[in-house]
């Protein structure tokens, strides 16, 4: 089951999930529930402050995972709000098992993620 493979953090606001074919799942999403997701840099603050409460509260999504239930990927849209159109976003995962040592990129070359990004990819 997805709930299985997701975890907390962005999934913690997963309402439902149903299989869609091998390796697929559809299901919606309340951000509502998910912490700091108005500052966490995966959703911008300015869209998120757009949506009513109930576009926040259902949020359709996609995810696959692995023939060993590992999630390989989620996608989700923001509804069209505020004047702006929809906003598709999709996250990929890989290299499971693998536990990165991540930190700020080299002086110069490209600005730092927030500190809460680098907090959501350690977890």
């Amino acid at each position: 089951m997805l709930g299985a493979v997701t975890g907390g953090g962005c999934f913690a606001g997963i309402v439902s999930a149903e299989p869609a074919g091998t390796g697929r799942y559809r299901g919606t999403l309340d951000l509502t529930r998910v912490p700091g997701v108005d500052h966490n840099g995966l959703v911008d603050e300015k869209r998120l402050a757009a949506l009513t409460v109930q576009q926040r509260a259902a949020v359709a999504f996609e995810a696959s995972v692995d023939d060993k239930q590992r999630l390989l990927g989620i996608r989700f849209t923001l509804p069209a709000a505020g004047g702006e159109p929809e906003q598709p976003s999709e996250i990929s995962y890989s290299q499971h098992g693998f536990t990165p040592d991540l930190g700020a990129p080299f002086e110069g070359r490209i600005d730092p993620a927030p500190a809460a990004v680098y907090e959501v990819l350690n977890s």
